[in-house]
């Protein structure tokens, strides 16, 4: 075994226990992924403010309560805006000649499921724009119905805008929470599975999402970095939230890489939240 892979083993294992040892105080990553994604779903904006790590920063040294918790209350009201925005702005779809009803796929998908991935207009998306009400469902429908369907070992992530411009490496657990869209008039729209990517002259259809899978990320020993909550879920949307450097979201430069996405069959392919390989239904 050579030194390099040997410090690498000893570094995971490290983390690892770092990471059990800080679950164990509080509530643990499946725990925190679902409040998490519950809140946002439901529109529920503090609690969905106090796991997330992008907001996290945002207030970080504003006290709670008293005038000055207004401030901490408006920051936090003002990151939701912020995410929700930068999920309308990912969703947006142009027009596409030959696609039915093409001029109505504003904040929707557009290609989702798998079969289509090497599709040019391919986008990646963050986890929590599945259950975003500017995307996953609109107007009065129903929030979508989530549950935990497993997670990933601890694995150490890298993190920028963490701790100034230095990369911060913290433990980290994927989160695979499954989704249901069960109103499908205002489930949010993809190309259908069995459509053609793209086919210049045929007419082709878009139909509701009845399901994905997403990962969100969960890090934790984040009071090192001067934050209140030590455990909390990665924020991909914000440009000025803390990430994982070579993750990548918005349209893909090179679809087909699947290293860069969660659920892929490498050995150990590095930990990115989105959507999970093949959950579109």
């Amino acid at each position: 075994m050579g030194f390099n892979l040997l410090v690498s083993l000893v570094a995971v294992i490290i983390l690892g226990l770092s990471s059990t040892n800080l679950y164990a105080k509080g509530p643990g990553a499946k725990e925190v992924a679902l409040a998490y994604a519950e809140a946002m779903a439901k529109g529920e904006v503090t609690r969905w403010a106090a796991l997330d790590l992008g907001c996290l920063m945002r207030t970080k040294g504003q006290p709670q309560g008293s005038d000055k918790g207004q401030k901490r209350a408006d920051l936090q009201q003002a990151c939701w805006n912020d995410t929700l925005q930068a999920h309308r702005k990912m969703a947006e779809q142009d027009a596409q000649t030959g696609v039915f009803s093409s001029s109505s796929l504003d904040g929707n998908f557009g290609l989702l499921h798998e079969r289509h991935r090497v599709a040019a207009t391919w986008r990646e998306y963050p986890p929590a724009i599945f259950v975003s009400p500017s995307v996953a469902h609109m107007g009065s429908g129903p929030a979508p119905r989530i549950h935990v369907e497993k997670t990933t070992p601890t694995q150490p992530v890298p993190l920028v805008r963490l701790k100034g411009d230095k990369t911060v490496t913290v433990p980290g657990i994927g989160v695979d929470i499954k989704i249901l869209y069960d109103d499908p008039i205002t489930a949010p729209l993809a190309l259908s599975p069995d459509e053609p990517a793209w086919a210049k002259g045929v007419t082709r259809k878009f139909g509701p999402v009845r399901e994905v899978t997403a990962r969100f990320i969960v890090v934790s020993g984040l009071r090192k970095a001067g934050l209140p909550s030590d455990v909390a879920v990665l924020n991909e949307a914000l440009p000025d939230a803390p990430g994982i450097p070579y993750a990548h979201y918005g349209m893909n430069p090179d679809p087909g890489r699947p290293w860069v996405r969660p659920g892929s069959d490498l050995e150990q392919p590095p930990l990115i939240g989105g959507l999970v390989n093949g959950s579109a239904a």
